[in-house]
C-alpha cells in the first residue's frame, strides 16, 4: 500500500491529474475518472474501501492511504476508486464503419454544458448511434464531468 508520495504510479498521476487541469479544453490528455465503472492503466483504491472487490478487477490495483487518495483526486466525495484510462481515437473511417452499412451519427453543435453531453451520450448509445461528431467549440468529450455521467 503507498502511504505517501512519491511513488512513480502515484506522481505520473499527479502529472496526469495536473497536466489535465492546466489543458482543460484541449483534447490531447489522459484523464484521471474517479468512481467504479472504469478500467484503466492506473487503478488506485482508497486500502478500506472495496478492499474485498478489489481483486476481481481486470487490472492490478496500487491500494492508496486516504491521505494520498485525497491528494490524487480533485472531487468533493470521491468514491474510493480512482482510474487513469487512455483516450480512445476513432478515425472518420472507423466511425463511418468502413462503408459497411449506412452509419447513424450525432452531430453536435456548440454543446457546453458537460453533464448534458454525458447525458446525450448515453442516450445515444441507447438508441444504437455508431458515432458522435462535436463541433469545435462543444464541450470536450473527455472533459471529467462528460466522463464521470457516462
Amino acid at each position: 500500500m503507498i502511504t505517501e508520495a512519491p511513488s512513480a504510479s502515484v506522481v505520473q498521476l499527479f502529472v496526469s491529474a495536473s497536466f489535465a487541469r492546466r489543458m482543460e479544453g484541449e483534447r490531447h490528455r489522459v484523464p484521471p475518472v474517479r468512481g467504479r465503472r472504469g478500467e484503466g492503466e492506473f487503478l488506485f483504491p482508497v486500502k478500506r474501501k472495496e478492499e474485498n472487490q478489489i481483486f476481481s478487477l481486470p487490472v492490478k490495483p496500487e491500494v492508496v492511504s486516504d491521505e494520498v487518495f485525497a491528494r490524487m483526486s480533485d472531487t468533493q466525495s470521491p468514491q474510493g476508486v480512482l482510474a487513469v484510462l487512455k483516450q480512445p481515437g476513432y478515425t472518420l473511417e472507423q466511425i463511418l464503419d468502413g462503408g459497411k452499412k449506412a452509419p447513424l451519427l450525432l452531430l453536435l453543435e456548440h454543446l457546453q454544458d458537460p453533464g448534458n453531453l454525458g447525458t446525450i451520450l448515453r442516450s445515444a448509445e441507447g438508441a444504437g448511434v455508431s458515432g458522435v461528431i462535436l463541433s469545435a467549440d462543444s464541450v470536450d468529450l473527455f472533459n471529467p464531468k462528460v466522463v464521470r455521467s457516462t
